[in-house]
């Protein structure tokens, strides 16, 4: 039986379970007194379900997060070379790695007073970009927009980007190392992935694809 189908039974079950014990109290209180044993046996069957079908491997504070499995590419492999993966985001399953934050930064010396001046921080301030990206063959389709979350130095700390054809490439300038959050919308499902990356500071840094 399919786990879904599986774990809505179990579902089912608790509540009956627990909606025939409240109609026992009401018609014969002498006969029932509900009591927390009776609670806990009226939800153990979903809780079974839970572990029998493996559904879930963990629960947030809103409701079931996104089930990740390992990683499927080669780790020899070419980040171009795609891997062809059919993923159903409404099963709320998806490889670990489906979606990554990728950057870089490079130092432009002619223009450094230029900044400077403007943010009042006499330090070097380096150009970043920062993108989503993925080795999955049509995973970044599946993203509506990205929210990246910049340090709280920033005038303008939050951004949002949903520019398919450049990865949601992000363009900053930044003058010192921090942790930047991404949270990635898709289409199918209602929460966010939130990614992390730490952005390195390189004068001269890695070439992405944008």
């Amino acid at each position: 039986m399919d786990k879904s189908k599986t774990l809505l039974i179990y579902f089912i079950s608790s509540i009956l379970t627990l909606a025939i014990l409240l109609l026992f109290q009401l018609k014969f209180p002498a006969l029932l007194e509900l009591e927390t044993r009776w609670i806990v046996l009226a939800i153990t069957p979903i809780i079974i379900g839970i572990i029998l079908t493996k559904k879930v491997k963990k629960i947030g504070a809103f409701g079931f997060d996104v089930e990740v499995f390992p990683s499927q590419r080669k780790m020899t492999g070419d980040e171009e070379d795609k891997i062809e993966l059919i993923v159903n985001l409404k099963e709320k399953k998806i490889p670990a790695d489906y979606f990554f934050i990728n950057h870089t930064s490079f130092l432009r010396p002619e223009i450094q007073e230029e900044f400077q001046k403007a943010t009042k921080v006499n330090r070097p301030h380096y150009d970043i970009r920062v993108i989503i990206n993925s080795y999955y063959r049509g995973a970044l389709e599946q993203v509506k927009y990205v929210q990246y979350y910049l340090h709280k130095n920033y005038p303008e700390p939050i951004r949002i980007r949903s520019n398919l054809s450049n990865k949601f490439c992000l363009k900053e300038i930044a003058n010192g190392e921090f942790v930047l959050t991404a949270k990635v919308y898709l289409k199918e499902i209602e929460k966010p992935i939130i990614l992390e990356r730490y952005i390195t500071l390189w004068e001269s840094g890695p070439r992405i694809n944008e």
